[in-house]
């Protein structure tokens, strides 16, 4: 993903705090930041743009499964603007034609609690056929 040099300067600056006081922050690999996570998923996004969703494996394996698609990007901005409310700049817009998601009543939430897969948390769907720019 391209951040714009603002977003991509208070990411860096963050990621530089975390890893000298935070370490935990970090990704294993030690190239983002955790900027929002749970029981089973971590969100992280590098200074370099690099935004990606991880899960944990229902097993007693603990793989853990890495998904950079558009919708676990967007998830990812959806629940780390929590944490790092600059990431909320990096939203899709919202069209005219866009249609409340029926699946958690237009909240990006079901129950409350867990970020809705039908629309990857923004509330509204896509009118078919549109593509981000």
């Amino acid at each position: 993903m391209q951040f714009p040099p603002w977003i991509a300067e208070v990411i860096a600056r963050r990621f530089e705090e975390s890893t000298r006081q935070y370490p935990h922050s970090i990704s294993p690999d030690g190239r983002a930041l955790l900027v929002d996570g749970g029981i089973g998923y971590c969100c992280y996004v590098s200074p370099d743009g690099d935004v990606y969703f991880t899960t944990v494996s229902d097993d007693s394996i603990e793989e853990w499964t890495t998904d950079r698609s558009m919708e676990a990007q967007i998830k990812v901005l959806v629940l780390g603007s929590r944490t790092l409310p600059e990431l909320r700049e990096l939203l899709p817009l919202r069209q005219p034609e866009s249609l409340d998601c029926e699946a958690c009543e237009g909240k990006g939430f079901v129950h409350g609690l867990f970020i809705c897969d039908d629309c990857c948390g923004l509330g509204w769907l896509r009118p078919f056929g549109t593509r981000d720019n």
